[in-house]
């Protein structure tokens, strides 16, 4: 009987539990699968032990082995479904002898970039056949954007921008009625030069030194350091100013009811970002009802609505957009669900267990 399904990914971190490749894993047990994670062994950066959920390493350089063909080969019979991100060189031939074994590939998409030829070019069509391949060959095709879902355009294309379990939920609810807002800039998450924590402590000195913001607002920095030198330069700056020492705090990484908490207490939550895809602490200030500011470095243009919570991505941008918001915060709490487009927030259970019910 096939009873598990197989993810493939060319990379574990333990963190990757809380987001949506998490809440898939966690709906999947729940309905009575067993999971399995394979990927490079090189590339297991924390090990987890988990009821259900295994880590299977692979001794190779890349993800696109003959390994990879041979365990799957090889464990065809106890593997349902094997979820998959596009990214590969030959995807297609992938997909298809996971068909072949009678696996039913399930692809998440991210927020993948689709380039733009000039029609019936040789590109454009080479485009066109591997897209209609891939539609025909996958079971389901999840997509994070309007731009993908209109790209794929079949009945198995699903969107799912956003989304968070119903016990994270649970937890906000049962947080929420007992927590108010402080007078507190948040930055949470990883800490390295990508994720641009270093523009926003620039920018928050900045704000203080020209007494465009209340004289109250604090920042705090939460998060795991991924970049010890980059961390370490950006904690020597703190300490050596007389204006920020006082009002920039660093705090370890936080889960569960923690992580949520300091949401909840933020006035606003800032993800500087010079660069990525999109941000899913999104979903998590979307549903605790913090104000979420970011730059155009993160793919969130479908969703949040205000360009001042959606500034360029640049130190001066971001300067005005913080400056703007913490100076009408009331106002933009009053209207909040104004702020993002509320169709792509999703609860996650639901969405992920009515295609596994197929």
């Amino acid at each position: 009987m096939k009873n598990k399904i197989l993810i493939i990914h060319y990379e574990f971190y333990k963190n990757y539990l809380n987001k949506n490749i998490g809440y898939f894993i966690d709906s999947a047990i729940s309905k009575g699968y067993e999971v399995d994670f394979l990927t490079l062994s090189s590339n297991i950066h924390e090990n987890l032990k988990k009821d259900n959920f295994k880590i299977i390493p692979i001794d190779e350089n890349h993800m696109e082995s003959i390994n990879l063909y041979l365990y799957i080969f090889k464990n065809r019979s106890i593997y349902k479904y094997v979820w998959i991100y596009p990214s590969y060189k030959y995807i297609n031939f992938l997909l298809l002898f996971l068909r072949i074994l009678d696996v039913k590939p399930i692809i998440k998409t991210d927020s993948m970039i689709i380039k733009k030829y000039t029609r019936f070019s040789p590109y454009w069509i080479r485009q066109q056949v591997k897209k209609k391949l891939t539609s025909l060959l996958a079971y389901k095709i999840i997509v994070e954007n309007k731009k993908l879902l209109d790209f794929y355009s079949t009945k198995k294309t699903l969107q799912y921008s956003l989304g968070l379990p119903q016990k994270n939920l649970d937890i906000i609810k049962e947080l929420s009625t007992n927590i108010k807002k402080e007078k507190t800039i948040l930055y949470i998450g990883r800490i390295n030069h990508a994720k641009g924590l270093d523009r926003l402590i620039e920018v928050f000195e900045r704000l203080i030194m020209s007494r465009k913001i209340n004289n109250e607002f604090n920042l705090k920095i939460v998060g795991k350091v991924v970049e010890q030198e980059y961390y370490n330069n950006l904690f020597k700056k703190v300490q050596e100013s007389d204006i920020l020492k006082t009002r920039v705090s660093f705090q370890n990484e936080r889960n569960g009811k923690d992580y949520y908490k300091e949401i909840l207490k933020a006035s606003l939550v800032v993800l500087p970002t010079r660069n990525e895809g999109l941000p899913n602490i999104l979903a998590d200030c979307y549903f605790c009802k913090t104000l979420f500011l970011t730059t155009k470095g993160a793919k969130a243009s479908d969703i949040i609505l205000d360009n001042k919570l959606f500034c360029e991505n640049d130190e001066d941008s971001l300067y005005k957009c913080i400056e703007n918001v913490l100076n009408s915060l009331d106002n933009y709490y009053a209207n909040y669900y104004s702020h993002y487009n509320g169709k792509y927030f999703v609860e996650a259970n639901s969405f992920f267990e009515e295609f596994l019910n197929d």
